[in-house]
């Protein structure tokens, strides 16, 4: 069943508390009376009393666990067999209302029981449903308002009221929709034509973990006991995916020790993504929390948790917070405020689970409360409710906890939001990218997958999200690592790095002195400390952490690594130089990896006359004509202050055949003398490396003017460790005409994002360099027999690469620039293969078009 699925009758129809299934077999009775009566029976599909018996029941139980589109086929077998039984026809529809393809047939339906028995109350309730659904609004508020007479119970009427204050609530907040939202289903691999719902995803978005049910699922087509069953329905798995080149992987089946042939579901991954909470259902409960722990690179047997968060009533659904002291879980155990509340429970000194507490009536409702996600930031609660001003069923909410205390939750608004139920939100780290899972119409499959952007509401997350390997004598290692709040004197959690990988994920939120300790045994222990007391934006740095023995360092020069504070600070000062308003007339983009960019404001706007002609020099594409070699060396030099990434600058004073020959070392003065000898027999000495030209070239002027014997110093460049001289690195060997590029804005954008995409075009599509050229890639597979290329083969045979990662590539075509390679693209797309991408190869090797912006794109000069 859907983990978070209610066990009783429908319960997403939104009736009283009473059971609906008695409430829609006394209905059932009731029609049936009035065409025993009124209406001779026709039957064009003949089913024997005990097969319509057997077929009533499993509709009804595929109904009662939410398997609407397995219910509406029982149904509509039903209404074949007896076109003119009312309850068939009504429960058809209903089912109907759960798909968002076919609800304008569900009112149909619903006007069709009308018309049959036009004095029967309950079709009023119905009609206003479906119209509801359809978005009509007013219509809806009509028939709830008709279904209100007079004898008519308590509970009834106030079921009624919420549904008017559904549409009130649905009116308001859709004339108040969010303009800017954008929604992008995920699409293949991860979407299917079956269904995916409840993606989990790591703080920087490099693996996805959700819920599956179809034809892949362990066990296959079964019935409702469990039992292979042809006519039967898939059960629920837990499958994973991992992002590469901005592209999500094919999805696996996290394995056996969490799948099994009954229902599992994934409900929550910790911060460091190695730590899973699962729901689970037994015949002895209603549903419990569980949790597996990544060990090395399987998956364990998940465990019900320790303590006092899993009762005999229903739990499911939960969150991790970023120190792993906390967990937010939603239960229908009795004393809450409603039917289902958020509680949270602390993992105590014995390690198990307690001081379990309700959230309180500042977030529960008298009516449902579901699906709570903390984010990293461990001040942002996402939440999903029926109460407080939901525009229908389960909206989603978000909440802030200031000053110790959480503040009113609200609305995310519309089109997040909808008449449906809303749910399993999560937010990436930084805030950028949103997750849910809908049914809503266009989709592939029963639920698809979305990104929602930008992803969060009300405040911006802070927060510092470190991530790395951790080595022990430079060999990935399983590591305790112990951070310390030294603001507070307190501990904030423990943590592993994992033993396969040695990958490491922390998330340290600001205001605080941290003490980070990285202990293996047999090793010396390193200490970090970071202080972010003063941390006013998210950064994201990459970190790696090595211990060392004794006698491997006494054997081996260590040299000093940066330390993780002047890691966060660099990110911190580059993104503060960008994102000051006051200063940023003095910007002109040259931001190299940051992770935060100025949004929604045109930089252009505020340059001076002087700026904008140098903008225009590193940025203009426009004009394909040969470009004049001495105003591409003018922009080279006015962008001379510039860092460019796998780019430094040395200034060499020597050169000689024979070593004996170099008679200036007695400039190590003014700095270490560095000394290599290279493939044409010289022998060179430089000063260096400096991050820019301009640092490179105010070294030599001062070299020259202190040290006449220095007057033939001249700076050089490395490209990815490649020496060149400037007048070289200032030519390009592909092709002369190209000009100086500025790549900076689009480090670490998000290229399925078709502006960033386009502006790569733009920016690099008519580049080349040695050695570089572009494929597209067709297809990813894990299993590389299901794919069928036939579509196509116009375009030339694919090449066929299997990679370490256990997945084949197929790509077509071979090009030595981008723009050549999207026209092939764009001819494959238009063929059907919708997903097809670019994928640069350099010297033979694949490798990721975020890295080859990063070097850009491998000129031998700036790009």
């Amino acid at each position: 069943m859907i983990p978070h699925a209610n066990q009783s009758f429908i319960n997403c129809v939104k009736f009283a508390d009473q059971s609906i299934m008695f409430r829609l077999l006394f209905l059932h009775f009731l029609l049936s009376l009035f065409l025993f009566f009124h209406v001779s029976a026709s039957f064009s599909q003949s089913l024997s009393k005990s097969e319509e018996k057997k077929t009533i029941e499993n509709a009804e139980y595929y109904f009662g666990e939410e398997y609407y589109g397995k219910a509406l086929e029982l149904f509509q077998k039903l209404e074949k067999h007896s076109p003119t039984d009312v309850y068939y026809k009504l429960m058809a529809g209903i089912c109907m209302l759960y798909n968002s393809d076919l609800r304008v047939e569900a009112l149909e339906k619903m006007k069709e029981v009308k018309k049959l028995n036009p004095d029967y109350n309950e079709i009023n309730y119905y009609l206003g449903r479906a119209y509801m659904v359809n978005r009509e609004l007013e219509e809806a508020i009509s028939y709830f308002n008709k279904y209100k007479r007079e004898d008519l119970g308590k509970e009834d009427i106030d079921n009624a009221n919420r549904m008017i204050d559904y549409c009130n609530n649905a009116k308001k907040l859709m004339a108040d929709s969010l303009k800017e939202i954008t929604f992008t289903p995920i699409g293949t691999p991860i979407n299917t034509k079956w269904s995916e719902y409840v993606p989990l995803i790591s703080p920087d978005e490099s693996i996805l973990i959700f819920t599956y049910r179809g034809e892949r699922s362990k066990g296959g087509l079964m019935d409702k006991s469990g039992k292979p069953d042809v006519a039967g329905d898939y059960y629920e798995d837990v499958f994973i995916s991992t992002k590469k080149n901005g592209t999500w992987n094919e999805p696996e089946n996290i394995g056996d020790n969490i799948n099994t042939i009954g229902h599992d579901a994934a409900i929550a991954l910790s911060i460091d993504g190695q730590k899973l909470l699962i729901y689970k259902s037994t015949k002895k409960d209603k549903g419990d929390i569980y949790m597996s722990n990544l060990e090395g690179d399987t998956w364990s047997k998940p465990k019900p948790l320790d303590g006092d968060i899993n009762t005999t009533f229903w739990e499911g659904s939960a969150s991790i917070s970023m120190d792993e002291k906390t967990i937010y879980f939603a239960s229908d155990r009795p004393g809450g405020f409603g039917k289902r509340d958020l509680y949270t429970a602390t993992k105590l000194s014995n390690n198990k689970w307690g001081n379990v507490k309700n959230m309180g009536p500042t977030i529960n409702t008298p009516f449902n409360e579901d699906a709570p996600f903390i984010h990293p930031d461990n001040q942002t609660l996402y939440f999903s409710s029926e109460g407080h001003n939901s525009m229908g069923g389960y909206d989603i909410f978000y909440v802030i906890n200031e000053k110790g205390g959480w503040g009113k939750p609200t609305n995310v608004g519309y089109p997040v939001n909808t008449i449906d139920d809303d749910r399993y939100y999560v937010l990436s780290a930084d805030g950028k990218t949103g997750y849910y899972s809908s049914a809503r119409k266009g989709g592939i499959g029963g639920h698809d997958i979305y990104t929602v952007t930008p992803g969060h509401f009300g405040k911006k997350p802070i927060l510092a999200l470190v991530l790395g390997t951790v080595t022990a004598n430079n060999k990935v290692v399983d590591a305790d690592i112990t951070v310390t709040n030294e603001t507070q004197n307190e501990e904030m959690g423990r943590f592993k790095s994992n033993s396969a990988t040695g990958k490491y994920m922390l998330a340290l939120t600001p205001g605080n002195k941290y003490k980070i300790a990285i202990e293996v045994e047999g090793y010396e222990t390193k200490v970090e400390y970071l202080n972010i007391e003063s941390l006013d934006t998210y950064v994201q740095v990459e970190h790696d952490l090595s211990v060392f023995s004794k006698d491997y360092k006494d054997k081996l020069e260590v040299k000093q690594d940066t330390t993780l504070q002047q890691r966060v600070d660099e990110q911190i000062s580059k993104y503060r130089e960008l994102a000051d308003e006051k200063n940023k007339d003095n910007i002109i983009n040259n931001a190299i990896n940051l992770n935060e960019v100025i949004t929604g404001k045109a930089v252009a706007d505020s340059l001076t006359d002087k700026e904008k002609y140098i903008k225009d020099q590193l940025t203009d594409l426009e004009n394909k004509n040969i470009i004049d070699k001495s105003k591409n060396q003018d922009a080279f030099a006015q962008a001379s202050d510039k860092e460019i990434g796998g780019v430094s600058f040395k200034v060499e004073i020597g050169a000689v055949t024979n070593p004996d020959d170099f008679k200036l070392a007695h400039l190590d003065k003014y700095g270490k003398i560095n000394s290599k000898t290279y493939s044409d027999g010289m022998t060179r000495y430089s000063f260096g490396p400096f991050k820019t030209l301009a640092e490179a070239e105010s070294f030599r002027l001062m070299l020259i003017e202190k040290e006449k014997e220095a007057s033939d110093a001249f700076v050089t460049v490395f490209v990815l460790g490649e020496r060149k001289t400037l007048p070289e690195y200032q030519q390009n060997p592909c092709a002369e005409r190209q000009e100086f590029v500025d790549f900076s804005e689009l480090v670490g954008k998000d290229l399925n994002d078709i502006k960033w995409y386009n502006l790569l075009l733009q920016k690099g599509g008519g580049l080349c360099a040695e050695g570089l050229v572009f494929e597209v890639q067709i297809a990813a597979y894990r299993f590389p027999k299901n794919y069928k290329y036939e579509h196509l083969i116009s375009f030339g045979q694919p090449i066929i690469r299997e990679y370490p990662d256990g997945i084949t590539r197929f790509t077509q075509g071979k090009f030595v620039t981008l723009n050549e390679a999207e026209e092939l693209r764009q001819k494959i797309i238009t063929a059907g293969q919708k997903d097809a991408w670019v994928t640069p190869f350099y010297n033979g090797n694949r490798m990721l078009m975020e890295e080859l912006i990063k070097v850009n794109f491998y000129g031998r000069r700036i790009n």
